[in-house]
């Protein structure tokens, strides 16, 4: 683990920057539902020097070129404001879950611990109407601002 959701652990940091010193690639791979070109600024706020690693991937990249190979279908966003990055350049119209035929989860509606309850209705909807959910955000305990959320 790199961080805790507010600051870089030092030890990781100091590992990355060993492994780039010796003239090893570092290639930081996450499980954001961001894109990477905002992951980066991140994690200098976190507190991890930009010459820490080479390259950043994320689930988000990945997941908003799964959602591209299907341009124009109706989608919904499940998740917080911050995650709406990922539907930069995309095509599809974003929708109400009760007209979506995509739904990209990439997390809870806000960071506070939440009874899943409350999403019952909705998720029973899209799955009454065959909605496809593809998961940016693949975590059974998510870390956010320093405390567990799962």
């Amino acid at each position: 683990m790199l961080h805790n959701g507010d600051t870089a652990f030092s030890d990781a940091v100091d590992a990355w920057c060993r492994a780039r010193a010796s003239g090893r690639f570092a290639a930081l791979i996450t499980n954001a539902p961001r894109l990477s070109k905002d992951i980066t600024p991140q994690l200098g706020r976190f507190g991890v020097p930009r010459d820490a690693f080479d390259t950043v991937s994320t689930s988000g990249d990945v997941t908003a070129q799964l959602i591209a190979k299907q341009p124009d279908v109706p989608l919904f966003h499940f998740g917080p404001e911050r995650d709406k990055s990922i539907l930069e350049g995309l095509t599809n119209p974003i929708v109400d879950h009760p007209d979506a035929k995509i739904c990209l989860l990439t997390g809870p509606q806000g960071d506070a611990i939440e009874i899943t309850d409350i999403y019952l209705s909705v998720l029973k909807n899209m799955h009454e109407n065959a909605v496809e959910m593809i998961c940016a955000n693949p975590d059974l305990v998510s870390i956010s601002s320093g405390s567990a959320i799962g």
